[in-house]
């Protein structure tokens, strides 16, 4: 389960409850994902994520890096917490808490031309490098 937004909450609910037969355990699993829900969207980090880092994921790289995709270059997804933090063949893509460690805000600013992300078209805005740093 991803730690971001109401997205998981719903997969786990088609996944797992609706086979579920007995209501008292459906009525528990729907009532536990509502709250895993709740925690992710009270917690101020998971909401900036939302609204300000995975729009820019979606739109510059879950072309190349996502499940949806169906595509991993490198070995990165970057659709979860838990794909950037594991990381592809570079390593860990985000070191929570040491953003001078992360191999992603390193290829958005460009420092490498091997790894400059993203690859093609113009540079990310430094506001959006700026709300990656954060």
């Amino acid at each position: 389960m991803t730690l971001w937004g109401q997205g998981a909450a719903a997969r786990i609910v088609d996944t797992v409850v609706t086979p579920v037969r007995t209501p008292f355990l459906r009525l528990t699993l729907v009532t536990l994902t509502g709250l895993v829900g709740q925690a992710t969207a009270a917690d101020p980090h998971a909401e900036f994520f939302e609204k300000r880092i995975r729009p820019v994921l979606v739109e510059h790289c879950y072309k190349c890096h996502s499940l949806e995709s169906g595509k991993d270059k490198g070995g990165l997804r970057v659709d979860s917490h838990e794909s950037l933090v594991h990381g592809g063949g570079s390593g860990a893509a985000v070191v929570p808490g040491a953003a001078e460690k992360s191999l992603l805000l390193a290829a958005i600013k460009q420092g490498d031309a091997g790894t400059a992300m993203p690859p093609q078209g113009d540079p990310l805005p430094p506001a959006v490098i700026k709300d990656f740093e954060s």
